[in-house]
């Protein structure tokens, strides 16, 4: 009977009550409070340095600015205090919003709608967004002189990304482009950890470095993933800038692969970075005599589809008429059958000496599908 009356005279407030909401609020603003309290406070007492009287946050401020000579004096004022800038705005892009701030503002979305614009402002924290993007945009205009800056940057990378950081994990990665030969690791290691959908942006950023990036190529190819819709314009891109002719031979055995897509692309890859260099041109000429049989025909193949016609490609498909393989033999004399007149077919020749010139008529004369000249030589 006695646990029946107690069991009558005690009414426990419903789970969702309001008090309980409420409690859970402020306990989580107290704190949150407390921990913005500190964290601006630790930020007045770093000393800022300043150029012609402003400080250098409000300059980086001025970098996104819709005000094009505000933007141009924000430059200005950043590359002129260089170095200096540097501690500054590693402590900004290190400033985390405050502890349990999104939490508190998810769960007052849920509870107290009304209520999350002014939690926005209370807890300052586009104020706190703002400088860390800022900050961002300072060290990439700093560019090499913000190398002490690597490392911040790097752990910036490396987090999860998600809608909240994805506009600072953009800006961090570009950073880091423009620094220097410092960052080519960097890159490249959080290139083989993040998922494919950021590899575009990681692959610009090495670009971005160009010949500095050359010792990440191979990171960079056995993290690629071989998929249609994986970012392969990115791949050849960085591998032109990281040297052309210095990436190629980490991309000849692909062309051996049993991937055809893989195969197609590489070929695409090659083709990009030869068109637009002319010693990754050279270096392919090369390997077409050097490399295993299957990727020196590959390789004569991929020089014949090249767009402009040249004379160093044109000798080495005369000498492919003499090649053991007689499918080497084969490609060399269709290329030189459809890519040249017979005018300048016979100027080749004459610069060869006469027991070649013999063997080359007679091939040129008698393989079988080899048509009359089809392109005028084009220069």
């Amino acid at each position: 009977m006695m646990l029946a009356m107690c069991a009558q005279g005690t009414t426990l407030p419903p789970r969702n009550s309001f008090w309980q909401r409420t409690r859970f609020l402020l306990a989580l603003g107290l704190i949150l409070s407390l921990t913005a309290a500190i964290s601006m406070t630790s930020a007045w007492r770093c000393r800022q340095p300043a150029y012609e009287g402003r400080p250098l946050m409000d300059w980086a401020a001025d970098l996104t600015a819709n005000d094009p000579e505000r933007v141009t004096a924000a430059r200005e004022a950043v590359l002129s205090l260089g170095p200096r800038a540097v501690p500054t705005l590693i402590r900004a892009i290190r400033r985390p919003d405050p502890i349990l701030a999104w939490p508190l503002l998810e769960a007052s979305a849920r509870w107290a709608p009304a209520t999350y614009g002014t939690l926005i402002r209370w807890l300052d924290i586009d104020s706190i967004r703002g400088a860390r993007r800022h900050a961002l945009v300072a060290l990439a205009i700093l560019g090499p002189g913000a190398e002490p800056a690597v490392p911040a940057l790097t752990r910036l990378i490396r987090r999860p990304t998600s809608t909240r950081n994805a506009v600072e994990w953009r800006q961090a990665a570009y950073a880091l482009g423009r620094i220097g030969p410092a960052a080519a690791q960097p890159l490249a290691t959080v290139f083989s950890e993040a998922p494919v959908s950021l590899h575009a942006h990681l692959l610009n950023a090495l670009a971005d470095l160009g010949p500095q990036a050359v010792d990440a190529i191979p990171t960079v190819l056995s993290a690629f993933e071989r998929k249609p819709d994986s970012p392969w314009a990115a791949l050849a891109q960085f591998l032109r800038a990281a040297g052309g002719d210095k990436a190629l031979a980490h991309l000849y055995p692909l062309l051996a692969d049993e991937d055809g897509l893989l195969r197609m692309r590489i070929n695409e890859v090659l083709s990009q970075i030869a068109e637009t260099n002319l010693e990754a041109r050279n270096a392919l000429i090369e390997a077409s005599t050097t490399e295993p049989g299957p990727v020196r025909l590959e390789l004569l193949r991929l020089l014949g589809r090249l767009e402009r016609l040249h004379t160093a490609v044109a000798h080495r498909m005369l000498r492919a008429l003499d090649d053991p393989d007689q499918a080497m033999r084969g490609e060399g004399a269709r290329w030189l059958t459809r890519r040249l007149s017979p005018a300048n077919l016979d100027r080749l020749l004459a610069l060869e000496p006469a027991d070649l010139q013999a063997r080359a008529r007679q091939r040129l004369g008698a393989g079988p599908g080899l048509d009359a000249p089809a392109d005028a030589d084009r220069r």
